[in-house]
């Protein structure tokens, strides 16, 4: 059957608007791909960033500094960590001290100072953090209303952490994580399992990687 030539033409015509139309839609998801990867490629460095952006240093005293207020154990090391109640960079902190404390096996007493700034609402001894900490065994967690002892001790980033050996001396400050809530191995933990274990290295320091304790 014969077309007439105006049907010719206008089948022509509309088979070249959907070629047009597919094309078009193509180049537009491709577009679209190409948005959504940079848009994820952006957010993932930032992610990155931000976890392995360390908090300020302390500086503390080489001497136990809160003989006054907190007892030193004479017969093994001690050591003293901040942690700010809700930051959720110390879950890994208080994780990686659960390990800590279980490869140490006996031969280090520990604290833990949830630091509660004026104006914090909430008792950190209902977080799961405090929670978490309690049930480590040579653990106790403490309250440390308005910072007074982290601030005695010169803490400023939560998961900073000191190691004193029976005599008072300091022998670790530092973080035991290796990035912002992340777990795992990391040279803070591995410096003073060695110092406690193995008489490592002693005066080693770590970035800490944690939220402000203010």
């Amino acid at each position: 059957m014969l077309l007439h030539p105006r049907q010719d033409c206008r089948k022509a015509r509309m088979k070249k608007e959907t070629t047009i139309s597919t094309t078009q839609a193509r180049r537009g998801f491709a577009a679209a791909v190409v948005v959504w990867a940079v848009v994820i490629c952006a957010g993932t460095g930032a992610m990155l960033k931000y976890a392995s952006t360390a908090g300020r240093r302390s500086q503390t005293a080489a001497t136990w500094p809160i003989a006054d207020v907190l007892p030193r154990a004479s017969d093994r090391h001690t050591l003293i960590m901040t942690v700010h109640p809700q930051c959720p960079c110390s879950r890994a902190s208080i994780s990686e001290l659960e390990r800590l404390m279980s490869r140490c096996d006996g031969r280090l007493n520990a604290y833990v100072l949830f630091v509660e700034p004026g104006g914090l609402t909430g008792s950190s001894a209902e977080t799961d953090l405090w929670k978490s900490a309690a049930r480590i065994a040579g653990v106790t967690p403490i309250q440390d209303a308005n910072g007074v002892r982290a601030e005695r001790l010169g803490a400023e980033t939560s998961g900073q952490a000191y190691l004193y050996n029976p005599a008072g001396s300091l022998l670790f400050s530092g973080g035991i994580t290796g990035a912002r809530g992340h777990a795992g191995d990391n040279d803070g933990r591995t410096a003073i399992e060695q110092i406690v274990l193995k008489s490592g290295p002693l005066g080693r320091e770590t970035p800490v990687y944690g939220c402000a304790l203010e």
